[in-house]
């Protein structure tokens, strides 16, 4: 497009649409950060009228509406990953899956009435600061604008999946997509199915799925370091606790928190402490898997914390479930 038909469009644009809309603080995304800035204005006195969430799908939900793949769950612990103001006592597991994370962002919406200040299917498209006004303009995809003094984007890192450019994709006749946009119409039970990468969503995709397909494929650019990590569910007494004892779940969330910090003082200050991390991450390996050749493919060849650790009881188990071959090549 020539910069004159750009400016045709932007005139198009703005003869179409209605009226700006005037408010205090545009939030963009209804993900976690989103609904907390939301709720934290509302605790400062913001009334519906001094602010609006423009959230581009149709529930909110962020990261949480749009991973739906087999697996998923978090991998921080779910006393931690919560709202502190919203504290749920009763989470099934200590990282919780998917469905109720997703569950328990809609409870909190509802909650504090926040459905009336979003609007939805509102894809944000630009914005710009006007110095004189000491203003945002911000417009949408359709050209509605939006006029505020404050604007906060709570879009987040993980919302476009990354999918990278492969030679002869765009031959390949089978069904192909993002584990972000996991196909739920496609029947994986008894194919042959292809993960590309071993990070995060993939070390829970692998053991899900496993059982279900003929052969699974791994392609691994780099071995990451999986410490274990058993997440059985949390029994009954103990939520019961959680609930009912003051204190308990706070002090849950408090060394969860420390410990986790601990982690972080051995990255920064004491990288010798990092070496517990290793042979941890090279027992979950070795318990597992039988086959050296298998062992040295997954075996990382750098410091644990040089790339993301992840953690995970079941998924060396899936690799080394016949089905799965793990290919290390380009």
């Amino acid at each position: 497009m020539t910069v004159e038909q750009s400016t045709e469009a932007s005139a198009a644009d703005r003869d179409s649409r209605t009226e700006p809309i005037v408010t205090r603080a545009v939030i963009i995304g209804s993900g976690f950060s989103g609904l907390g800035m939301g709720i934290a204005l509302r605790k400062q006195g913001f009334k519906d009228r001094d602010f609006l969430i423009l959230e581009k799908a149709g529930e909110i939900g962020g990261t949480w509406r749009d991973n739906t793949y087999p697996g998923c769950a978090c991998d921080i612990p779910s006393h931690m990953y919560s709202f502190s103001f919203e504290p749920k006592a009763d989470w099934t597991h200590m990282w919780s899956f998917q469905p109720e994370i997703f569950d328990y962002l809609k409870g909190v919406t509802d909650k504090h009435g926040l459905r009336r200040n979003i609007r939805f299917n509102t894809h944000v498209d630009r914005a710009h600061w006007d110095e004189d006004e000491r203003r945002w303009h911000i417009y949408d995809r359709t050209g509605q604008e939006y006029v505020a003094q404050f604007l906060i984007s709570g879009a987040g890192g993980l919302h476009i999946p990354s999918v990278p450019e492969i030679d002869g994709m765009d031959e390949f006749a089978g069904a192909t997509f993002h584990s972000a946009q996991w196909d739920h119409s496609v029947d994986i039970v008894g194919k042959r199915v292809a993960v590309i990468g071993t990070g995060a969503s993939a070390i829970q995709i692998v053991p899900a799925i496993v059982d279900q397909v003929a052969e699974l494929h791994l392609y691994q650019r780099t071995p990451a370091w999986v410490m274990p990590r058993p997440n059985n569910a949390f029994p009954v007494w103990m939520k019961d606790v959680f609930r009912r004892v003051p204190g308990a779940r706070a002090l849950m969330r408090a060394a969860i928190y420390w410990i986790h910090e601990g982690v972080g003082f051995a990255m920064t200050k004491q990288p010798r402490l990092l070496k517990i991390g290793e042979l941890l991450g090279k027992w979950n390996i070795n318990r597992s898997v039988k086959d050296p050749e298998l062992r040295r493919k997954l075996t990382p060849n750098y410091v644990a914390g040089c790339k993301r650790i992840l953690n995970s009881d079941t998924y060396y188990g899936g690799i080394a479930n016949p089905k799965t071959q793990v290919f290390t090549e380009g």
